[in-house]
């Protein structure tokens, strides 16, 4: 075959690719998956080693493992545009993300962000280091986004600095993102920004008001994914009472009125040494609302007032252990795998 004649064919061949494969984008953009993926798969038989074509048919792949070395191998091509590169990297992180190795996908996530500055990679990583237990990624990033000139960026990043806020007894901050992500009424983080809303201001203290939004959720939102959560809330076992915590400096000390049970705790809890600590303020509310939130998922959960330095400290503790060791694979196992700070004190 003549060399001049073998070129236009190979041009010829690479341009009716590149169709398909600008078709299948196309496609794929609009949700139409199956016909996405007939222009796709034909476009990647005919040319496998383009990196575009790479990054489409990776996403279109059932196979994890086989997308998961696409996407390496276009983050490590040198022909690949950074934007690719980018891309290929978020999708890593995405994969990460979703087998709960939020290390990792931080990580391609931060890489994704070096290569192409857009909100979604910044958002990825704080959510990344979010479900982690790190709030200082979130911290810089989501206040940031919360004055977004978009409705969507800023009703996201509410309701996300809500969930942190939450997560760490803080209930006044996480009402109000909660408050202004749910009057976007047209976005995806709305009904479950009012959900938020509810259990935050119940939290607070503030139980009418809670209860009147409870009531609207059931009647307009009856299958919202927190739903169980409400409902656990408002059943009246985890409601706080004052008894809950007595007039003795050590709030958490057990009554002398206990059942067998309470006995065997009590005698656990007297020849302990160790405890977990979960936060310490200088308001008895605060201490309280937190009080709250882990009395509904352990069973010996205290306050105890110290005085440090001439101020008055309310400090909130989980659990009770013989030893240090015993203490902190506890803390580990049932503290911060729920995104819950700690650290081992004496008793």
């Amino acid at each position: 075959m003549p060399k001049k004649l073998s070129l236009i064919i190979t041009a010829l061949f690479i341009s009716l690719s590149a169709d398909d494969i600008d078709i299948g984008i196309s496609l794929f953009s609009q949700g139409k998956f199956d016909e996405a993926c007939e222009y796709i798969n034909r476009a990647y038989n005919k040319n496998p080693s383009s990196s575009k074509i790479q990054l489409a048919y990776a996403r279109t792949v059932s196979n994890g493992m086989e997308a998961k070395e696409l996407f390496r191998n276009i983050t490590g091509s040198k022909t690949a545009s950074d934007s690719l590169r980018s891309e290929a990297y978020f999708q890593l992180g995405r994969f990460y993300f979703c087998k709960e190795d939020y290390d990792s996908a931080r990580s391609m996530f931060n890489k994704a962000q070096k290569l192409s500055a857009s909100k979604r990679n910044s958002h990825m990583k704080a959510l990344a280091a979010f479900n982690r237990g790190d709030y200082r990624t979130p911290e810089t990033v989501w206040p940031a986004k919360a004055s977004d000139e978009k409705k969507k960026e800023r009703g996201r990043a509410l309701y996300y600095l809500g969930n942190m806020f939450y997560r760490q007894g803080k209930y006044e901050q996480a009402y109000n993102c909660y408050k202004k992500a749910s009057e976007m009424e047209d976005e995806a983080w709305a009904v479950p920004a009012f959900a938020g809303a509810c259990l935050s201001s119940y939290y607070t203290g503030d139980t009418l008001f809670s209860t009147i939004l409870y009531d609207r959720i059931k009647k307009d939102f009856p299958s919202l994914l927190e739903a169980e959560q409400l409902k656990q809330a408002f059943s009246g076992s985890s409601k706080f009472i004052e008894t809950d915590i007595n007039s003795r400096e050590d709030f958490g000390a057990v009554d002398s009125k206990v059942s067998k049970k309470g006995d065997a705790v009590a005698k656990v809890r007297e020849k302990a040494a160790y405890t977990l600590q979960v936060g310490a303020f200088s308001s008895k509310e605060n201490a309280k609302n937190l009080f709250r939130r882990m009395k509904k998922d352990f069973e010996n959960v205290s306050i105890k007032k110290e005085k440090v330095k001439g101020k008055v400290f309310y400090k909130v503790r989980a659990e009770v252990f013989t030893n240090k060791e015993k203490a902190l694979a506890y803390g580990e196992k049932h503290l911060k795998s729920r995104g819950i700070q700690f650290r081992v004190v004496e008793k």
